[in-house]
């Protein structure tokens, strides 16, 4: 899995995008930049674009991952975040119910503008 995380001065949100097989042994090193990135920017909202990745992981897996990066504090830092993918399947939308259910504002999203329209407008749900 291969990941970039840049930043976004004008809106003041994180762009991070991940390519290829999105596997279990990468994700830490990918939450990790996110938050790094958030720190160092003072940014709290992130645009994950998913749509050159094959996920590959577990439900029991996507269940974890909520809690993993809460654990590490990544609540604190990211209090925002779009989830960008090419296909709604049950195994994602079961990932963002478990996330929201975790206390995470996040949402997965088909299309680009209402993505990104929901991560930089507070009035829109």
């Amino acid at each position: 899995m291969e990941f970039n995380v840049t930043y976004n001065k004008e809106y003041n949100y994180l762009i991070a995008e991940v390519m290829g097989d999105m596997v279990n042994e990468s994700l830490m090193g990918f939450g990790e930049e996110m938050m790094k990135m958030a720190k160092t920017h003072d940014c709290s909202r992130v645009l994950s674009d998913l749509r050159k990745a094959n996920i590959k992981l577990s439900v029991l897996k996507l269940h974890e991952i909520p809690n993993t990066l809460n654990k590490k504090g990544f609540l604190n830092i990211i209090s925002k975040r779009a989830v960008l993918i090419k296909e709604m399947t049950s195994d994602m939308k079961f990932y963002e119910t478990t996330s929201v259910n975790q206390f995470s504002r996040i949402k997965v999203f088909t299309d680009y503008d209402e993505a990104l329209t929901w991560l930089l407008y507070p009035e829109v749900r």
